[in-house]
């Protein structure tokens, strides 16, 4: 008879001791009684100490601040789980969200994603993230060729095989704040088989000290380092693939026609400044532009208006880029 799948759930916590109970709480009352968790305190200054203190058997770590992506590979590394879900401390687990990964993993699984449901203010709202369809098994690829990215929730939604963490965290070209869920979302369907439910399985907390999907204005800042994850996330999905002699479309800078569109709207110092390199603007917008022609879920309408601005951008000077910016992305220049 198979030994039971053991499930390792790492938090990396930063001054988070006001949710900090309530998802160690989540983790050790879950159904399923092969779970282990493992706490890494990232340098907090706040009552996070004495809080996790109040849990015996929860597995903590406590190390000087020195971000979420060591914090997380500090956690990844005491892990012993065949199967491994980062859970932000903030953000927390349904009693049987464990229950239902064992149910439904098998042996050639590398990724099990699944949704969360919004929480703010101590309610569940009627909300979901990601709040885009999950992409069928097999089609996981053309979502990332075409969209420039696999629906996914953040670290919290997912869980994934130990040994494909391993892989990616070997072979990623870059591993900063927000990559890690982005690189292993972003190469599971090129290392193996994925599956995804339309359950949610935990909550994604919203709150006034984390950076949202909700907030009304996005700083370019972050939109850079959107471009930036992307960027490293692609690129080493394809670095996968080409180990695996997979036959890929023609990379140009960025895969996903809104990443390119992005992309051709900060382009310049904004993106050579965060060391990566600059594209030509022709080229992408090109493959944007063919991209955009061939989404049949977009009316004929919008595919031609994308086309005309993503052409638009490649000769429109900065004065003018930034305003589609505020305009298609919403952001805030001065931020």
């Amino acid at each position: 008879m198979a030994a039971p799948l053991t499930i390792s759930i790492i938090i990396t916590n930063y001054n988070y001791a006001a949710y900090l109970g309530q998802c160690l709480d989540s983790i050790v009352t879950q159904t399923y009684a092969q779970v282990e968790c493992i706490v890494v305190d990232d340098g907090s200054t706040d009552a996070s100490r004495d809080i996790i203190a109040r849990y015996p058997t929860v597995k903590s770590v406590f190390q000087v601040n020195a971000g979420q992506a060591a914090a997380t590979r500090t956690g990844f590394a005491l892990a012993t789980g065949d199967v491994v879900v980062f859970l932000d401390a903030d953000d927390f687990l349904l009693p049987d969200a464990c229950a239902e990964i064992a149910r439904v993993w098998t042996p050639d699984l590398v990724a099990f994603h699944y949704r969360l449901q919004i929480f703010r203010n101590g309610e569940f709202e009627h909300r979901y993230w990601p709040d885009d369809v999950f992409c069928q098994e097999g089609q996981q690829l053309e979502s990332l060729f075409e969209r420039g990215y696999v629906p996914a929730a953040p670290n919290s939604g997912n869980a994934y095989a130990r040994s494909y963490v391993e892989t990616v965290f070997r072979e990623a070209t870059s591993l900063g704040y927000h990559s890690i869920d982005a690189c292993l979302a972003y190469s599971a369907p090129v290392v193996g088989r994925t599956r995804h439910s339309e359950r949610a399985l935990g909550a994604y907390r919203v709150h006034d000290s984390n950076l949202t999907i909700y907030n009304a204005r996005k700083p370019v800042s972050r939109a850079r380092m959107h471009l930036y994850y992307s960027y490293h996330a692609q690129a080493t999905a394809r670095k996968l693939a080409a180990a695996r002699d997979m036959v890929l479309p023609r990379w140009a800078y960025l895969d996903g026609a809104y990443e390119l569109k992005l992309y051709l709207t900060l382009r310049g110092s904004a993106i050579t400044s965060l060391g990566l390199p600059e594209a030509p603007a022709l080229a992408c917008a090109t493959r944007a532009a063919r991209t955009f022609l061939s989404m049949p879920r977009l009316s004929l309408k919008r595919r031609l208006a994308n086309v005309a601005i993503v052409f638009g951008l490649v000769a429109a000077p900065p004065w003018v880029r930034r305003k589609i910016g505020e305009r298609f992305y919403n952001l805030d220049f001065a931020l």
